[in-house]
Order: structure tokens, then C-alpha cells, then sequence
């Protein structure tokens, strides 16, 4: 491992936002004690590719946690990548190449400031693929300058991980939650600090929606993230995840994940992992779901789901629960259709049956987006 004895050049923040798993705070029984087992202080991993090992990403994990059925149909039947995937890429491509510039500059004998960081990020970004483009330099404007001031003033030799790295800066981290499967997910940056004990993570949010202290705390993905990386770098006790809402310009403050809970962050990773291997491979009828109008609203399945047509007998909760699947899916097929609707010149949908969606004839514009005669005007 690279040394962590050296400080950044800009440390982070003094402020400190919440603390993940703070509600359970108690010793963390059956975790090996670090320092008798920190084989020289190196970084060590699951091999990815051996060929006994089932290797499942975070975010797959993270829909089995999620809903068994929205794992299965996510896999079986994915969707097209829709624009705010490819713009959130693109930023994250754009920040990795100017790392990685940053880093061979700097090993070459340059020395490069935050304007010259700065400089690089937007190339990349303005390089971006074409049909995303002013998006994704759109989603990086507000932060690039805070970026770049971050990347400037950290030591190269204190950048261990990053999307897009080569090596051991790979972004990748593992862990193996029992022999032969392995959890994996990728850092967006992870830095040394001046304690060997402590490690920085930033995370790049490009989307609309805006992450808060607490949602990182309760945060799938951090927690996941935080279990590979204790397993990684043995000697860190606390790690420091910092979320970037790009589009509001700035971080939000640090949360702190601390290897005394890992029993904790463990379990929650392993029940997922439950979930994961005992409905991968069974019949799609076997599948449960479980729809509540939080998941259902943003789930990308939600049109295919067939919770939304089951016969739920006479319970009145499961007719609440096929309501929310109903509902979700009703939301998924009105975005669609406002889709045909733009791609088809914004002329309406029409069916033989004479039913029409879009605008058709002087209608107010709440009955736009709604299934309705197609009565000529």
C-alpha cells in the first residue's frame, strides 16, 4: 500500500456530518483484531477472477435487497440506459481521466494548481459524447472548480483508489462474505490521510436529486463500500465519505463509517447477500415482491412487475400492496408514452379502438398526459 503517513496538502473539512450505524453503537464481537492482522500494512482482495468465485456488484446486491423481483426482472430483461446514466458516466469519466492526467503530471515533475486541474476537467468534460454533452458539462459547471481544488491539493501518492484507475489505484474493492462469493463495488476516490488509520472517500452524484448526511449514513451502497474497504486496508479504523451534489457545487459534510460496527455493516450486507443467492436461480413465480410506493415510484421494473396483476385474495393489505405496484407501473407506462409521444413529432398516440394519448384538439393541458377518447375537435 502507498505510504498514508503523508498529508494532503488540503486536508478535508473540520465539520462532521452523521455517523452510520451510531443508533448500535457496541463492540463488534467476532472481528479480528487489526493490528495482529495487518500482514504489513498491504492492501489485500478476493481474486475477482478465479474461477470458483461467484462475483455479484453492489448495485445488483443492492436490488435483492431492494426487492427480490426487481433483481430478477433487472437481469433478465434489462432496460436501455436512459440519458441521466450516460450524462452521470460522462461526469464521472471527465473527473477520472483528469485524475489520472493529475497523477502523471505530477509524477513527471510537474506541478499543477488548481487552475491547471480545473483547465483539464473541462476538456474532458467538453469531450464528452455528443448527444450528452452540454448535460454532462451542465451536471459538472457548479462543482468542477471544488474538484479540482480537491485533486490539487491532495498528494498524488495519496490517491490509493479511483474510478477508472489502473492497478492498485483500481477503483475496485471486495470482500468475501463466505468462500466463493464475493461483493464487489468501485470508489470514486479514495485518499490517504495524515492518520494510517483513517481514509477519505468521494463519491460524485451528477443526478437531480440531493443527497443528504443522513441518506449516506443509511446508504446501501456506503455501507457496502465501507465493509470492502475495512476489508482492504486493514489498519484504517474510520472512513470519511464525502458526497459531491455536483449540481449544487459543493460536498456535503463528512460521514463517518468506524470499523468497531462492522459487525454491524456486515450483517446488513449479508442479508442481501441471502436474498441474492436464494432467488437467483429459482422460478420467476417463486419470485416475491415487495412493493411500497418509496421503491416502487423510482423503480425501473415497476412496468413489468407483475405485482401489479396478481390475484391477492381477500387480505385488504395485499390489495394495498398490488395498489402501489399498480400505481408504479401506471407512472412507468405515462412516461413511455410521453416518449412515443415527442418521438412521434408530439403528435398523439392513437389505438384502433379509437383511445389517444398526447395533446389532441383544444384540450387543457392537465388532460395532456392522460388515456381519452379521440374525439375530433
Amino acid at each position: 500500500m502507498r505510504r498514508m503517513g503523508r498529508a494532503n496538502r488540503r486536508g478535508p473539512g473540520k465539520g462532521r456530518g452523521a455517523v452510520a450505524g451510531a443508533w448500535l453503537d457496541v463492540p463488534a464481537r467476532g472481528v479480528p483484531d487489526v493490528l495482529e492482522e495487518t500482514k504489513g500494512g498491504q492492501m489485500t482482495e478476493p481474486d475477482l477472477f478465479a474461477e470458483t468465485t461467484v462475483t455479484v456488484d453492489r448495485s445488483a446486491l443492492e436490488s435483492a435487497a431492494n426487492c427480490p423481483m426487481q433483481m430478477r426482472l433487472k437481469r433478465e430483461s434489462p432496460n436501455v440506459a436512459g440519458n441521466a446514466a450516460a450524462i452521470g458516466q460522462e461526469a464521472h469519466d471527465a473527473i477520472s481521466r483528469t485524475i489520472s492526467d493529475y497523477i502523471e503530471a505530477t509524477d513527471g515533475g510537474e506541478i499543477w494548481r488548481a487552475g491547471e486541474v480545473h483547465e483539464r476537467l473541462v476538456q474532458h468534460v467538453q469531450n464528452s459524447r455528443p448527444d450528452v454533452q452540454p448535460e454532462a458539462c451542465e451536471a459538472l459547471k457548479a462543482a468542477a472548480y471544488a474538484i479540482a481544488r480537491t485533486i490539487a491539493a491532495t498528494d498524488p501518492d495519496n490517491i490509493l483508489k479511483f474510478d477508472g484507475g489502473d492497478g492498485d489505484r483500481s477503483g475496485m474493492v471486495a470482500w468475501e462474505p463466505f468462500e466463493g462469493f464475493t461483493v464487489a463495488t468501485e470508489l470514486d476516490l479514495c485518499r490517504a490521510t495524515e492518520s494510517k488509520q483513517v481514509l477519505d472517500i468521494d463519491d460524485w452524484k451528477s443526478g437531480w436529486g440531493h443527497w443528504t448526511t443522513s441518506d449516506v449514513a443509511r446508504s446501501f451502497q456506503f455501507t457496502t463500500q465501507a465493509v470492502c474497504a475495512f476489508h482492504v486496508f486493514h489498519e484504517v479504523q474510520e472512513i470519511n465519505v464525502r458526497v459531491w451534489n455536483l449540481r449544487h457545487g459543493y460536498p456535503l459534510q463528512p460521514v463517518q463509517f468506524y470499523r468497531r460496527r462492522l459487525e454491524q455493516y456486515q450483517a446488513r450486507v449479508r442479508a442481501a447477500v441471502d436474498v441474492w443467492t436464494r432467488y437467483d436461480s429459482c422460478d420467476l413465480a417463486d419470485v416475491p415482491c415487495w412493493p411500497t410506493v418509496e421503491k416502487c415510484r423510482i423503480c425501473d421494473c415497476a412496468a413489468r412487475c407483475p405485482a401489479a396483476s396478481h390475484d391477492f385474495g381477500a387480505d385488504p393489505r395485499d390489495w394495498l400492496r398490488g395498489l402501489i405496484a399498480a400505481n408504479a407501473k401506471a407512472e412507468a407506462l405515462t412516461e413511455a408514452l410521453k416518449g412515443a409521444v415527442a418521438a412521434n413529432g408530439g403528435r398523439p398516440i392513437v389505438t384502433p379502438d379509437g383511445d389517444c394519448f398526447g395533446k389532441y384538439g383544444a384540450e387543457k393541458p392537465r388532460e395532456t398526459w392522460k388515456v381519452k377518447p379521440a374525439v375530433e375537435p
